[in-house]
């Protein structure tokens, strides 16, 4: 956590200093400010009280920090002082953009402690301070949860003031107008979501020449529907992560063409402005005071919100080019800096990058709460979680939130993208993937239709409702160790399960020149994970990627329990790319791909299944491409029969704790790639599980059916030297249960 910014003086030497610095509100910088109004003079416990400022003076953008500064210095009941920034502010009459009156310095503070605040206002101009007018008012108790921190017991997971567990799982949606935000955050709220993530303030000062704004200056009507924003999210008790900056603002060429955000950008040379390439964005002395001008007029604005989760970067930031890393690094440190300088509210800060793995220099940076990543093209999130949990969260011992997901960003009238995941399995397996691996977080999907065209609100409340037995925050959970996982019923037939691996870029992707050390598939169906974690870590357009690491002929090495198939699942490419397999040095597949569907071609899908035989035992598998743009297959791999079942063909997943038990078993194959094949699934037998290391006691709980929230079965079970025995029922899908410890009577 970072360093709190209060101090304390007795209130004796407050007052004595306040008379010292007392000056005419009509000195000789012909500076005049006083408080107009508050709006109240009780306020709640977190709750907002305001306070409306009429001041003149020979300042000439009001918004530009450097140049004015006024606010507030409070004293809190304890002896606090805590300075708050006022900002420049416009009303407007109504829900409207019709001004009403004349613009006006505002101050917003929310208190955090019961009593009597006292205070006064102050204003910094040409070096000089002046004060005005005395404040007080009063803070009484509340309901409200106060804001939210990384948890005290668990640095996987989030909390409230009050200790209360905060989950978030929610959905992108960038800007729009507030009735549309109404409408999404109402059935957020009903169905149980908790984040979204919103880019207002990228569009503070429109980066447009063509609106006449510039640096330090904020367009007010964007600002106003951000509060509007922020009073619906506490309406319907959902939070927000805000995005300070849209990586295409700063972009020369979009997708191999000249930007037209580039073009319209006020900051450029074209412009009459002082940046020539994209680089520039991170060392120009006019856009570096730009952006922390930005962030310091946000934070006056809105930190008195509970309803806001973080801040964060921008979208997408590691698009904008670097010349080094260092410099990119040194960016991130200020900002990090500067929010901890000005948030008074020591709200939650961090990063949000492209590349899913992240920077490990900006990743251990010490000023950012946790890390932010983005996922597309991932066959299965399920798998996903287990690496994030491995390589990021344990790595860097801070929560992980994945900023953006889905099958596809790409827009089109058919929505072809949503439509290769109708259910929501991407989000489903993601969710409960990263809260099987103890973390206390989710993502935000991409886009908010790929949740509204469906209706997949309602994939949220199963989560909420599981969790409100689940003390996640208040414990340090450990992953569950698995003795066996037998069939309830001895006769059940001998049989063999498939491996289903998970790709996405960066990971095992085909084509190129480089080469990797083989993935060596483990007995139980997983990718050994020191390999697995060499490949996808930082690139991009920070620095120059080291594309032979990332791209390159794959090796798998597996040892196959019967005979059977190796099964290739291309989802995207160029068009008539070449696809090769040897097996143990002999070409057994040589193909060229041509997609069935040119509209699935446009998201980069071509929907094609390829299979050759595998014999019983050792193989080692070679794949490579060669076409066009062959560096961006998407695809996944299977090996059926690949392994010898003596139990029902689930993945198990857990955590446990000395209070209980957490499990979600999910069949191997359901996720959307293999719903979007037609792969239909049949349900596996019951089953027993059995734990060991397991706290002595009594454990009960309840089976459900994770995608739905449908109960499965009640299991009341006790340990037995260390050894838990647990039911489980049949599914097609997947399941999850919390067994909590009872209780001795």
């Amino acid at each position: 956590m970072r360093k709190n910014q209060f101090t304390f003086l007795p209130f004796l030497v407050f007052l004595l200093l306040f008379q010292a610095q007392v000056e005419s509100a009509n000195g000789k910088d012909d500076i005049k400010f006083s408080l107009h109004k508050a709006s109240t003079k009780i306020v709640k416990l977190y709750q907002k009280i305001e306070f409306d400022i009429i001041a003149s003076g020979p300042w000439k953008c009001p918004t530009d920090y450097t140049e004015v500064s006024i606010g507030a210095e409070l004293h809190s009941p304890s002896g606090r002082i805590i300075l708050v920034d006022a900002f420049w502010f416009q009303d407007y009459k109504n829900d409207t953009e019709e001004e009403k009156g004349s613009p006006y310095f505002k101050i917003r503070f929310a208190p955090s402690e019961i009593g009597k605040y006292e205070g006064y206002l102050f204003c910094h101009y040409a070096g000089k301070k002046h004060v005005s007018d005395k404040l007080s008012f009063k803070s009484i108790a509340s309901s409200n949860r106060g804001f939210i921190r990384q948890a005290k017991a668990n640095p996987f997971a989030f909390e409230y003031d009050n200790g209360e567990l905060f989950f978030p799982m929610g959905i992108n949606k960038p800007y729009g107008s507030p009735l549309s935000f109404k409408q999404s955050l109402e059935k957020m709220s009903k169905s149980g979501g908790s984040l979204v993530r919103v880019w207002h303030p990228a569009k503070f000062t429109l980066v447009d020449s063509k609106t006449g704004n510039g640096p330090h200056k904020v367009d007010q009507v964007m600002a106003m529907q951000l509060d509007k924003v922020i009073e619906l999210a506490k309406k319907n008790n959902v939070t927000l992560t805000i995005a300070m900056e849209n990586q295409r603002n700063f972009r020369k060429i979009l997708q191999g063409k000249p930007s037209a955000f580039w073009a319209n950008n006020v900051f450029t040379k074209a412009n009459g402005g002082t940046i020539g390439e994209d680089s520039d964005f991170w060392t120009d002395p006019v856009v570096v005071a730009h952006m922390r001008n930005r962030l310091r007029y946000v934070l006056a604005r809105y930190a008195y919100s509970t309803s806001v989760f973080s801040w964060h970067t921008g979208n997408e930031m590691d698009f904008i080019k670097a010349k080094s890393m260092k410099i990119f690094t040194k960016w991130h440190e200020r900002f990090f800096a500067d929010a901890a300088k000005h948030d008074i509210y020591d709200h939650l800060v961090h990063q949000s990058m492209a590349w899913f793995n992240g920077y490990d220099e900006i990743n251990r940076l010490p000023g950012s709460d946790l890390n932010c990543g983005n996922i597309y093209h991932t066959k299965d999130c399920a798998q996903v979680a287990d690496f994030i949990k491995t390589h990021w969260a344990n790595k860097y011992g801070k929560p992980v939130l994945i900023g953006e997901y889905g099958v596809s960003k790409q827009k089109n009238k058919e929505d072809l993208g949503i439509q290769c995941d109708p259910k929501a399995l991407i989000a489903h397996n993601l969710t409960w993937g990263m809260l099987a691996n103890g973390i206390g977080a989710s993502g935000m999907s991409f886009w908010t239709r790929y949740i509204e065209k469906y209706n997949q609100y309602t994939l949220f409340a199963p989560v909420r409702d599981f969790l409100r037995a689940v003390p996640l925050n208040k414990h340090l959970w450990k992953a569950v160790q698995v003795n066996s996982f037998l069939y309830a019923n001895d006769s059940e037939k001998e049989s063999y399960g498939e491996t289903f691996l998970n790709t996405y870029r960066g990971h095992l992707v085909l084509s190129g020149n480089g080469a990797l050390p083989p993935y060596q598939v483990t007995k139980n169906g997983t990718v050994d994970a020191a390999v697995y974690g060499q490949v996808g870590g930082g690139g991009y357009n920070v620095m120059a990627p080291k594309w032979p690491e990332l791209y390159g002929p794959k090796e798998f090495c597996i040892d196959m329990a019967s005979d059977g198939f190796c099964h290739l699942y291309i989802a995207a490419c160029s068009d008539k790319v070449r696809i090769n397999a040897e097996c143990d040095g002999e070409m057994v597949l040589d193909k060229t791909l041509t997609p069935k569907n040119k509209k699935l071609l446009k998201l980069g899908h071509v929907n094609e299944k390829v299979s050759f035989p595998l014999s019983a035992g050792k193989h080692k598998i070679t794949l490579s491409s060669k076409g066009p743009k062959s560096n961006f297959y998407e695809y996944a791999i299977s090996f059926e029969n690949h392994r010898k079942l003596t139990g029902p063909d689930l993945q198990v997943r857990g955590i446990q704790c000395e209070e209980g038990i957490l499990l979600w078993l999910k069949r191997p194959k359901f996720n959307y790639f293999c719903e979007m094949y037609g792969e239909e699934l049949s349900s596996v037998a019951e089953g027993n599980l059995i734990l060991d290391g397991i706290a002595e006691g009594n454990y009960q709980g309840t089976w459900i059916d994770s995608f739905s929230g449908d109960k499965k079965m009640k299991v009341n079970t006790k340990t037995n030297n260390a050894s838990l025995s647990i039911s489980v029922p049949r599914t097609n899908s997947a399941i999850a249960i919390y067994l909590a410890k009872k209780a001795n009577p």
